[in-house]
């Protein structure tokens, strides 16, 4: 684990030592700024639950969330140091240079701490000290390939897996949407006909069935050698978890290969007594929950700065989803738990296993070093 060093130039984007402020230019201008190279990108947390945090980390771009007030302070830096164990900015003497941290020894026994993949290079993601691999997004790890067959998924999962053998990794299908198309699905699909299903289950779409099958039946394979979950994503009734299942079993009917859904939706939240009944476990996607929650899209990102996570109502639903999962695994995957004060809520509600971007691992490390059993 780093603490990471900055230096800034007069224009906020440095050489490849540095840090870029981002601003709203950014937001239509990803490619460009993915190739400015900057070691680290600090934004205000109105970005927080857009798709930026995914896109840069598949580039191995940590992004570092601040009020605009700490912001604001920060530019006025010539160079700064940002310590991952506590998430805090200071001025620093301007080497561009990084540090070692000792690994920190969380309560593992009672919190879970795990981080995702979105590159076919994201080595942070092995080296951060979490526990495991909660989240391959599988449409970010293919995001730049031409075309797409059962040996280009399957070479490229197994060239993830390999890096940490021993970890357990939960995979997901392809979540598309209408922000998030491949190159290889725009080459196959007209997308044209897809960008007005935001949150629906593409794989269920007619047309799909051999897509889904390649991706199902390669980690079926795959699972005979790692430990491999599958998580399916935006869920909302049992229809759709049967017909994976159904699916699983013609190909395999005696694999144990486990499944889990991701509660993306309010509509998911209250069905999960029967969910419960077909899955072995649960992801709240708190990003999209968030936007479906508070009526808002992830991409609007004025709409987004006024939402309140912190609010009873929407750690009500949360604490919902908890009581009702007939006990099965319950993992908190997103952004939220960054956000001030919102760990500390979620570890009082019962949340005890978390999925975060590796640059957070630390940070939410030492925070969950802080609660004791009783908490």
């Amino acid at each position: 684990m780093k603490r990471y060093i900055y230096g800034k130039s007069q224009n906020e984007v440095v050489n490849r030592n540095g840090i870029l402020v981002f601003t709203d230019y950014w937001l239509n201008n990803l490619d460009k700024l993915a190739m400015e190279h900057p070691l680290a990108v600090i934004s205000e947390y109105r970005y927080v639950f857009s798709h930026v945090p995914s896109y840069l980390q598949k580039y191995n771009i940590p992004m570092f969330f601040f009020d605009e007030a700490e912001i604001e302070r920060i530019n006025n830096f010539s160079s700064l140091t940002i310590d991952l164990l506590t998430n805090t900015i200071s001025e620093s003497n301007g080497e561009h240079t990084s540090t070692e941290l000792p690994m920190l020894n969380a309560p593992i026994d009672v919190f879970s701490v795990n981080t995702s993949i979105k590159g076919l290079n994201n080595n942070a993601s092995y080296d951060c000290g979490a526990d495991g691999i909660g989240l391959v997004s599988t449409e970010f790890l293919f995001l730049d390939e031409q075309n797409m067959d059962k040996n280009t998924y399957s070479d490229g999962l197994e060239k993830v897996l390999k890096m940490h053998p021993d970890f357990e990794y939960t995979i997901r299908l392809f979540d598309f949407n209408h922000d998030k198309f491949p190159k290889w699905f725009q080459k196959k699909y007209d997308i044209e006909s897809f960008k007005y299903y935001k949150g629906r289950n593409f794989f269920l779409l007619s047309g799909m069935d051999d897509l889904l099958i390649m991706q199902i039946s390669t980690l079926i394979e795959l699972s005979r050698t790692y430990k491999i979950a599958i998580l399916l994503p935006y869920v909302n009734s049992e229809q759709e978890v049967s017909k994976i299942k159904q699916i699983i079993h013609a190909l395999d009917p005696i694999t144990n290969i486990r499944i889990g859904i991701m509660l993306e939706t309010v509509t998911a939240i209250y069905e999960i007594r029967a969910l419960s009944q077909l899955v072995d476990f649960f992801s709240i996607g708190t990003n999209d929950l968030v936007q479906s929650y508070f009526g808002v899209d992830r991409t609007d990102i004025v709409s987004m700065n006024q939402i309140d996570v912190l609010s009873p109502s929407f750690l009500d639903i949360l604490k919902f989803a908890l009581i009702h999962a007939n006990s099965k695994r319950m993992r908190m995957c997103g952004q939220l738990p960054i956000i001030p004060g919102m760990l500390e809520r979620l570890v009082r509600l019962g949340y005890k296993d978390f999925t975060v971007s590796p640059q957070w691992v630390p940070y939410i490390r030492n925070e969950l070093s802080r609660y004791n059993r009783q908490d």
